[in-house]
């Protein structure tokens, strides 16, 4: 799908940090949320998974950094796991 069209809208800056912060804890670009927002009425299944993935990776580098927490690093591992095990493409 070719996208050469440009859309300009106006917010205030109260409503762009909304904007910013909504696509932020997506991990899409603005221009992305909004249109994901604009013409699936939500965040589609391809940002659930983009979203899902980048939680399981930032859990996976935590669990790394955890070296002198045994125990706690042991029950993030088993949660990354049921992560990994419960997604699916």
């Amino acid at each position: 799908m070719v996208r050469d069209k440009t859309v300009t809208m106006k917010c205030s800056e109260t409503e762009l940090d909304r904007i910013r912060k909504g696509a932020s804890k997506c991990n899409l670009p603005v221009s992305v949320y909004l249109r994901e927002l604009g013409t699936e009425g939500g965040y589609t299944r391809t940002a659930k998974k983009r979203n899902l993935i980048a939680s399981i990776v930032r859990m996976t580098q935590l669990y790394n950094e955890m070296d002198e927490y045994p125990q706690i690093q042991n029950q993030i591992k088993d949660e990354v796991k049921q992560l990994w095990q419960s997604y699916s493409i």
